[in-house]
């Protein structure tokens, strides 16, 4: 029998924990932007205010059952595109918690375009000033890959943004998500060094690598490195950046324990369906259940438990990502155990209750 790693352990534990809730909210799945590899169709359009205000009220039920740690993140689309939901359920969140001596926190991944000074301070009055912003490469790069919904050009504006941020004396987190290809590697070089040049030192900004990958949409025109060039390079970027680096493959190596695994994790999709994942929005198990007018929740049961299967068995793989081994029987799973505790932890819907 295999005893799992403290930061596995302390994850699972966290993640039934009902005293925790982590939101991940789309305002709206429309995006001001066409990205060459994005998997979204962007056919749900902006929140309702009936389903904002249910928002509010699943929250409001929860800390009055015990809440004592809310955790939101904006998704989309691009959730810039409704700042004024943003603004709305922040205030009422930050306001709420206080009065329930709830922590919160939030964060947003945003392509940046619509960022600005003004909505970041306000945003960091709500303890919600961080933001994963997504760079393709030098300029010439990203706006072949990252271009706008009419076809223009972004990296400039996102860059100004960036730059503005720097010279601030805001309180903000900006993790920059640089893409990988083969096909990017002298471009990323180029923006390596400006980020050097021109965000740094600044202990506000850090880089996050991903290799591009199929997310239902084929790449055209970009290839991955194998793992021992992209270690190679990963290693390079973040040491001319000068800045705090991790790429997947050091998540995964962590014990990375993915937040639809977790049963007291909900993605609320702009049209107040609940799902697990945020990339597999076309897949039917994805769809989970319905946020109701009250703040009330109502789940598929049998889709639902699918998405914990790795609290069960404890496996890594399974719990780094439960969507990509959904559809793989293990040949063989050894049993883990959570130690000091001998047993296997309970999954229950108890976790998920909004009342």
């Amino acid at each position: 029998m295999k005893v799992i790693d403290e930061a596995i352990q302390n994850a699972v534990i966290d993640a039934l924990d009902p005293e925790r809730l982590e939101l991940i909210i789309l305002p709206t799945e429309k995006c001001n932007f066409r990205c060459t590899y994005c998997y979204e169709d962007f056919a749900i359009g902006r929140m309702s205010r009936s389903t904002v205000g249910a928002v509010r009220e699943l929250v409001r039920k929860r800390l009055d059952s015990g809440l004592r740690h809310l955790s939101v993140s904006w998704f989309g689309g691009e959730p810039l595109l409704a700042w004024e939901i943003i603004q709305k359920l922040s205030s009422s969140f930050a306001s709420d918690c206080k009065q329930a001596e709830c922590s919160f926190s939030s964060g947003m991944t945003t392509n940046g375009y619509l960022l600005t000074l003004d909505r970041v301070e306000e945003l960091a009055s709500y303890n919600s000033a961080n933001f994963q912003i997504t760079l393709d490469g030098d300029e010439a790069e990203h706006d072949r890959t990252r271009r706008r919904a009419d076809g223009g050009k972004s990296f400039a504006r996102i860059w100004a943004l960036l730059v503005a941020m720097h010279r601030s004396k805001t309180t903000f987190s900006v993790q920059l998500r640089i893409h990988v290809a083969r096909e990017k590697v002298d471009s990323l070089r180029t923006l390596a060094h400006r980020i050097s040049r021109e965000l740094s030192p600044d202990h506000r900004f850090s880089i996050h690598f991903h290799q591009v990958s199929d997310l239902g949409k084929p790449l055209v025109g970009l290839t991955q490195l194998d793992s021992k060039e992209y270690k190679s390079l990963v290693e390079e970027l973040s040491a001319v950046a000068g800045k705090k680096s991790e790429s997947e493959t050091q998540l995964a190596a962590s014990g990375y324990v993915c937040y639809a695994s977790k049963p007291n994790s909900l993605v609320i999709r702009a049209d107040g369906r609940i799902a697990k994942c945020t990339v597999a929005f076309s897949d039917d198990r994805n769809d989970v259940g319905r946020l109701l007018a009250d703040g009330t929740l109502t789940f598929k049961s049998d889709r639902l438990q699918q998405w914990f299967s790795g609290l069960e068995t404890l496996v890594p793989a399974t719990l780094s990502c439960p969507w990509s081994q959904m559809s793989h029987s293990a040949s063989s799973v050894n049993e883990a155990q959570i130690t000091p505790s001998s047993a296997r932890p309970t999954i229950s819907l108890s976790v998920l209750e909004s009342a």
